[in-house]
């Protein structure tokens, strides 16, 4: 659920008092808690709160005390809203609204202002229809007053905070036409823009941040920025929230750097008028946090994250939403990393606070539960994700529209849940369901909805329900035609799954035409120069790998994975946590003995101890002959270095990019090095790095090399001498980028890797599985990138049976 932290002053507006002689201990208590209320010191205004309502009380009844009592009532519950108190904010409010009435009458602003409030409460409290109720009637009371109120921006507030409540419910159509109809009220009038039209443009930037439209997302935030600054200046805390706005739209459109200097200057802000310790900071440090999250630098991000919890626990207590969002902050930079029982850790505790805060049915709690689930997902816990993903569907079935797209995104989650257990029928209901509530919540345009209409094709293909596939799959290619144009990389990505569904229905005519087609688009994109060695070199050796083998004796893994180096300014996002699945996945999926598989990450990846683990001091000593040996490695590779014999080199934690020869691990070298050291006839080499010139943001390459030589800077897998007995499986080609994903935190390649070596079960052989991860890897890359990626597999030495990772070991012994 999106959490609006909005710009508009109307949201928890208190009401002005008036300053009378006879009433001056209580109007003293009034102004002490406002000012204390403004200095985000909420437990200190709470308290000067109580003394003015006392003050209230003991007023004799002809001193105004109902007013001064709905004061009272009112202003307690805007500190008890923002405190997390959501119950007794709207006891509080409610207790205001009966004495407004009578003191002000049902049509006042100081009566639309104490709905607004207690309409705001409803939205915190996941109720939908109340919230909606009280605005519609807060927006008549605004028109109903004259023809001359009609055009001021006192409409505008209701209408700005009404088109909030339905981006949090997730009606987004509802929410343009509402804030479209806040901007007329100025336009129609030609009145003077105030800080309520600031808030109007801060909650269209929401709604596209919301929807994927970054585009209109970014125009929306910088239009707000500008206003703000032309209104209160750019040294007011309203200019800094939304300096905080844009730089979370800037996250999302990857210019980290700006969004980093934007952050800043709020923080900035925030402790020049407000102090250190202001209520805003959490939200600001989240934000940072995030966006170093975002570029995998996770040295800065841990910190900050820490101090954010720090903070909202000193200004909110254990219990209320900012705390429970540093939490998940904080617990998302350690998932990325691979570091499972501390994220573990801080979703449990995020999901406890916002329980305790808003109740354990509030759609944020689900937000919670997802991230918790998809962290079991990434450990291979199916039954644990199935039981949090399912309680989390429930809580928003029941608290909002069926047709919501957080609800179509849980559906999803579950539904590759069910299908990791083989529970395809259960898949298939809730695919569909998806489909339906995405379509009406984004549209068919929209990106999740082609995404849940293709992941359903690929069930039935998987089920061999050809024609029902190829309906789906032409309504995804029909779309981004119509999107993108017929000439865009998706299309292409969606002709690849037609040509390899017709080639599974044995329809080689339109195999042979979509595959054409595909083939046209793609020769204009980065990354095809080599595809012309897979023919060649995938499966040459397909003879000797039908041949007969010895049963495994034993299984033995190193896995080696680096985000974190010696120099940060190559750190990467997700290679850590990559070796930590890959490794949990061995042991979960594939057979192996806990014992069996090192873990070597960041600053236990040196040069130095992965020879040593590659030698004497592990996979020498402990892999015997008839034994399989699995080397995993995710890092980053470099381009070809012609001055010492176009040798390419693996990037280890201390590897020093100035002198790659001296302090990096030779690509070349590695297979005769492992020849020598690890004395097993079956090793299977997987390297999820780049190996050519190539380099962008978000890729494992270390150097950007001449684009136009880039397969000759590259060194091709299929030439990389292996030893007797070796497999080698490369992320990609000699002129390509292996890319880290946009959707999840992996790389592609070791994502599709695990999905493909369970494609039937523990019968998988590699063969198969190289299958399934060329397609998976082609597909995903093609859609995101809009480069060709295609990882390959070398077998030429490999001798006897086909290889199967997941292969029960014979004669199972004790690791040292």
């Amino acid at each position: 659920m999106r959490r609006f932290y909005s710009l508009s002053v109307g949201i928890l507006l208190l009401l002005a008092a008036p300053v009378m002689a006879q009433q001056a201990l209580w109007a003293t208590y009034e102004n002490a808690g406002k000012k204390a209320y403004e200095a985000g010191k909420f437990i200190e205004a709470e308290k000067i709160f109580s003394l003015a309502l006392q003050a209230a009380q003991n007023a004799a009844p002809g001193e105004n005390k109902e007013l001064f009592l709905a004061h009272a009532y009112n202003d307690l519950g805007a500190v008890a809203r923002d405190l997390g108190q959501y119950p007794k904010s709207e006891e509080l409010i409610n207790k205001a609204i009966p004495l407004i009435s009578k003191t002000s009458g049902d049509d006042s602003p100081i009566m639309g202002y104490a709905l607004l409030n207690l309409a705001n409460i409803y939205v915190t409290m996941a109720k939908p229809t109340e919230a909606e109720q009280l605005y519609i009637k807060v927006v008549e009371i605004a028109e109903k007053k004259s023809n001359k109120l009609k055009n001021t921006s006192i409409l505008a507030l209701p209408l700005t905070n009404l088109g909030n409540a339905y981006v949090e419910d997730g009606k987004y159509s509802q929410a343009a036409k509402v804030y479209a109809r806040a901007l007329a009220v100025y336009d129609r009038a030609k009145i003077k823009k105030d800080l309520y039209y600031a808030g109007t443009l801060y909650g269209l930037s929401m709604l596209y941040l919301s929807t994927g439209d970054y585009k209109k997302a970014d125009e929306y935030a910088r239009k707000c920025v500008e206003f703000a600054g032309q209104l209160v200046g750019k040294d007011n805390p309203y200019y800094g929230k939304a300096l905080i706005n844009l730089a979370r739209v800037c996250g999302k459109t990857g210019h980290y750097k700006e969004g980093e200097e934007l952050l800043a200057q709020a923080r900035e802000l925030t402790i020049k008028n407000l102090g250190e310790d202001h209520p805003e900071m959490p939200i600001i440090l989240c934000a940072l946090a995030t966006n170093y999250e975002s570029q995998g630098n996770y040295t800065k991000a841990e910190p900050i994250a820490a101090k954010a919890l720090e903070l909202g626990r000193k200004s909110f207590g254990q219990d209320h939403p900012v705390v429970a969002d540093a939490l998940t902050t904080q617990g998302n930079i350690y998932h990325d990393q691979g570091k499972y029982k501390e994220a573990e850790d801080d979703y449990k505790l995020a999901i406890d606070a916002t329980e305790k805060s808003v109740g354990a049915d509030h759609p944020w709690v689900a937000r919670a539960l997802n991230r918790l689930g998809e962290l079991y997902l990434d450990e291979n816990r199916t039954a644990d994700a199935e039981a949090v993903l399912q309680r989390a569907l429930a809580i928003d079935k029941n608290k909002l529209s069926s047709e919501n797209s957080d609800v179509a995104d849980i559906e999803r989650l579950l539904a590759a849940t069910y299908r990791m257990q083989g529970k395809d029928a259960d898949a298939e209901t809730l695919y569909k369901h998806s489909i339906k509530a995405t379509e009406a919540s984004l549209g068919k345009d929209h990106s999740q909805y082609g995404a849940a209409v293709r992941e359903l094709g690929r069930l039935y293909q998987q089920q061999g329900k050809y024609p029902d596939a190829e309906s789906l799959y032409k309504q995804s290619l029909a779309t981004d035609e119509k999107v993108f144009g017929s000439n865009s990389p998706k299309v292409a990505s969606d002709l690849d799954l037609l040509t390899k569904l017709y080639l599974a229905a044995k329809d080689s005519a339109n195999a042979a035409e979509t595959a054409k087609r595909a083939d046209a688009i793609k020769q204009s994109l980065p990354g095809t120069a080599q595809l012309s060695v897979l023919k060649s070199s995938i499966n040459d050796n397909e003879q000797k790998l039908k041949q007969a083998t010895k049963p495994v004796a034993d299984k033995w893994a190193l896995v080696v994975g680096i985000s974190n180096f010696q120099d940060p300014s190559i750190n990467l996002k997700f290679a850590a946590k990559d070796a930590t699945d890959f490794k949990n996945f061995l042991v979960s999926k594939e057979q192996f003995q806990p014992d069996h598989v090192r873990l070597l990450t960041d600053k236990t990846a040196t040069r130095q101890n992965i020879a040593d683990q590659l030698g004497e001091k592990w996979l020498g000593r402990v892999a015997n002959r008839d034994d399989l040996v699995v080397i995993y490695l995710s890092t980053h590779g470099s381009g070809s270095q012609k001055e010492i014999g176009g040798v390419n080199f693996l990037v280890a934690q201390d590897t020093n990019k100035n002198n790659l020869e001296m302090t990096g691990i030779p690509m070349q070298w590695l297979t005769s090095i492992v020849g020598k050291q690890v004395h097993s006839n079956r090793i299977v080499i997987i390297m999820d790095v780049c190996h050519s010139a190539a380099a962008a943001s978000g890729s494992k390459e270390l150097f950007r090399g001449d684009a136009k030589n880039a397969s000759a800077n590259g060194v091709a897998a299929q030439n990389i001498p292996l030893g007797e007995g070796q497999s080698l499986l490369c992320s990609s080609l000699a002129d390509q980028v292996s890319w880290e994903s946009k959707t999840y935190p992996n790389s592609v390649f070791t994502k599709k890797l695990m999905e493909a070596l369970q494609m039937k079960g523990r019968q998988t052989t590699l063969t198969d599985a190289y299958n399934y991860l060329k397609d998976a890897v082609e597909s995903e890359v093609l859609r995101d990138r809009a480069e060709v990626q295609t990882p390959i597999l070398n077998t030429k030495l490999w001798t006897g049976g086909d290889a199967i990772i997941a292969v029960k070991p014979v004669k199972p012994r004790k690791a040292l």
